[in-house]
């Protein structure tokens, strides 16, 4: 317990140690966010404090590993990867190509080395051959999404602290023997992490998280999912209502989007958060009331679907059904003169 306690000190010092230096020399490294048409900052600003997310969570897992974390070999390795690929994209812009394909070895790592240790039954009457065939893209859609949604201070992060704490409280009360395990503490790790790094990007933000961090934190999130699912500590619908903000607004605004014609490649600022940020005048409203959605509805939502086995499926569509409706009223998707 002491051992996995320092893992969690340490990985929130590390966090805020590397993001001041991030900060501090981001001239130099070539990790400024200028302002254009498309962002949602007025000023240039330092990008690239996900790194602190990043270095923090790995030497906390590495620790972790050492006193029998062993799936933390499989994050520090695939998510690691993922934060040397968004480090150099936000440095200098990467072919999409690349980027494709690091992304894709890391989500299959994950899912080959991850998904089989899930029981059977959490995915009925599929074989697994089917499961690690649909778990890579929806593994790879996760990851680009959450980037996708990392585009106002403090929201990325935010969500991030609330899924891994999210996870924490239900494993510990359904599960009350969890607390004590490695794993448990593999989500303090990621969560003290991104904690430190919250410290500068809440808005108004010093520092933004960058690609090194939401490719990280998105894999690394995922990954701990299934490692919970396999644990039989969460279940699939509550891993599934845990992330519904994000999904919800990424999946509806791409949809909506490609239905106009647009390419999904394209820039632009029509998720429904960027839509909100620009009504509400700030960052600050759209993250406090994304947070309060996820504390007050969505949580309890997760928890009752734990509860009650039979109707969880449905509570789940029912959490997502009216998100994609707020969404859709609300003009996600829509252009921006819409």
């Amino acid at each position: 317990m002491q051992t996995a306690l320092l893992a969690c000190g340490l990985a929130l010092l590390v966090s805020i140690a590397s993001v001041l230096l991030v900060r501090r020399h981001a001239v130099a490294l070539k990790m400024i966010a200028s302002v254009n048409e498309r962002s949602s900052h007025k000023a240039p600003t330092p990008t690239g404090g996900g790194v602190g997310i990043a270095a923090g969570s790995l030497c906390g897992w590495g620790i972790l590993w050492a006193i029998g974390f062993q799936q933390a070999a499989v994050l520090c390795v695939a998510c690691g990867a993922l934060a040397v690929l968004g480090f150099m994209d936000d440095r200098s812009p990467l072919s999409a190509r690349l980027r494709l394909v690091i992304q894709f070895g890391a989500c299959a790592l994950v899912a080959a080395m991850l998904v089989p240790a899930i029981p059977t039954e959490v995915f009925g009457s599929l074989s697994l051959l089917i499961v690690l065939a649909a778990a890579l893209p929806v593994l790879l859609w996760w990851v680009n999404l959450f980037n996708f949604m990392d585009g106002i201070d403090g929201l990325a992060a935010s969500q991030a602290l609330f899924m891994a704490g999210g996870a924490m409280i239900l494993a510990w009360l359904q599960v009350p023997e969890a607390y004590a395990q490695p794993l448990f503490f593999g989500f303090a790790v990621i969560a003290l992490s991104t904690l430190g790094f919250l410290l500068f990007n809440w808005p108004p933000a010093t520092i933004f998280m960058g690609d090194a961090g939401s490719l990280f934190l998105a894999l690394g999130l995922a990954a701990l999912a299934l490692c919970a699912l396999a644990a039989e500590w969460l279940s699939l619908g509550q891993c599934l209502a845990l992330a519904s903000v994000f999904v919800i607004d990424a999946s509806v605004t791409l949809a909506r989007r490609l239905l106009r014609g647009h390419s999904p490649a394209a820039a632009h600022r029509s998720h429904f958060y960027q839509r909100l940020s620009r009504r509400w005048g700030g960052a600050r409203p759209v993250t406090l009331t994304a947070t309060a959605i996820n504390v007050g509805i969505v949580l309890p939502c997760a928890y009752a679907v734990g509860q009650f086995e039979s109707v969880g499926l449905w509570l789940v569509a029912l959490l997502y059904g009216t998100g994609i409706a707020i969404a859709i009223l609300g003009g996600a998707g829509q252009d921006e003169n819409g």
